[in-house]
């Protein structure tokens, strides 16, 4: 067999897409998380918690992109 034999391509699943947005919320979270330790430890409130929220917000966005890219290749 040759490695020219179509393949079925993937399916993004109900379990696939709970995943990207437990994904999202994680990444949403520990960028708060991390804005608050900072906001804390350098008495910006609320820099850092804004700072956190945008930079979670955008990982968890550029992580959906490159996992929904797999299933569209």
């Amino acid at each position: 067999m040759s490695g020219s034999e179509p393949t079925e391509p993937r399916r993004l699943t109900g379990a696939g897409l709970l995943g990207l947005g437990v994904a999202n919320a994680a990444c949403l979270v520990v960028g708060l998380l991390l804005g608050h330790a900072a906001d804390q430890h350098f008495d910006s409130a609320p820099a850092g918690v804004l700072l956190g929220m945008v930079s979670g917000i955008v990982l968890g966005i550029l992580g959906s992109v490159f996992e929904i890219r797999r299933y569209l290749d």
